[in-house]
This record gives C-alpha cells, structure tokens and sequence, in this order.
C-alpha cells in the first residue's frame, strides 16, 4: 500500500505538470476499484474529535453511461488509496477550473493560471 507522503508527492507532481492519475481505492464496503482521476488538490479536515484527514479532490474521467455525468468531482480519502500512478495523459485547467476568477487557496501550489 502507497503511503501519504508517496501520495502527496505523486499528487503534486501531476498537477503541476497537468496529467491525469490512476488509482486504486478501496471503497467503504471492501471493494476495491480504479479510477483515472483530473486531481484538483488534496483536502486536509480535522474532525471534530481532532483527527486530522486527508482528501485527494478531482474529477473522475471514467464515469459509466449509468453514472451522472454532472457531477464528477469526488473525494477519496488517502488511507484507502492502494496505489496511484501519474499517467501521461495531459488535461487543460480551464476544462475543469474557471482561471478566470479568483484562485481557492491550493494545500499544492500550481502555475495554472500561466496555462490559461
């Protein structure tokens, strides 16, 4: 299993460099799936009882003609990733970011606006 800080390097390395990424996942019932994923930025929470939690956040590439189609950007937590690779697939910010407006303050700095 891929630890955070792998995660977070990896995560990192394909935004900047605007490719897509593939993992592995398990979901909350024990099935594990994959997914090729545009990533956004990691989510750090801290819940109520303190516990701090992180969250890959980005756009899932390969929803199904039964999924909806509008809505998809999704959350996976980083302690149910198995593996994750940068693939070399590219993506254009502005496909999924309005550049126009101003920026969310990014937990991983991005040159995005410069691709626009």
């Amino acid at each position: 299993m891929i630890n955070s800080a792998e995660i977070w390097e990896k995560i990192t390395e394909a935004i900047r460099s605007t490719r897509t990424i593939r993992l592995s996942y398990i979901k909350q019932r024990g099935q594990i799936v994959g997914h090729e994923i545009v990533p956004l930025d990691i989510l750090v929470k801290i819940r109520p009882e303190g516990k701090r939690v992180e969250y890959l956040f980005g756009h899932r590439l390969d929803f199904g003609w039964w999924e909806d189609r509008e809505q998809t950007h999704r959350q996976f937590l980083l302690d149910r990733i198995l593996s994750l690779q940068v693939t070399d697939h590219r993506f254009n910010p502005v496909d999924y970011v309005d550049l126009s407006r101003a920026q969310p303050r990014w937990c991983i700095p991005r040159e995005w606006t410069r691709a626009a």
